[in-house]
């Protein structure tokens, strides 16, 4: 079993999503807002085959494990750490552990 979820929480971050505003052409024009901070624990994440068959760069990966509470990041957020940005592109729950959320996410640059 794996230790305690509470004890390796502890790096702090912000969540992050874009407000759905359109400008007067129709992109997306929403500035970032808070979604919450969190204490998460973070660890590298292998690069897999999605970048290593070319189709798309090679950019660090970290996977953020935190706690399951509302309210919970999606595919697109992003997640501000130490002056990096990470964008989340996978939200996974295992029911044999519903006390957590585990993000994979990629540096942006």
């Amino acid at each position: 079993m794996r230790a305690a979820l509470s004890g390796r929480l502890r790096t702090r971050v912000i969540i992050e999503r874009r407000e759905a505003a359109r400008d007067t052409l129709g992109a997306a024009s929403g500035d970032w807002m808070t979604m919450r901070n969190a204490w998460v624990e973070i660890a590298p994440e292998a690069i897999g085959p999605i970048a290593e068959a070319g189709a798309q760069a090679a950019m660090p990966r970290w996977r953020v494990e935190m706690r399951f509470e509302a309210p919970l990041p999606t595919i697109g957020d992003r997640v501000l750490w130490g002056g990096r940005t990470l964008r989340v592109r996978s939200v996974m729950t295992d029911p044999r552990e519903p006390d957590r959320l585990t993000l994979s996410t990629e540096e942006e640059r």
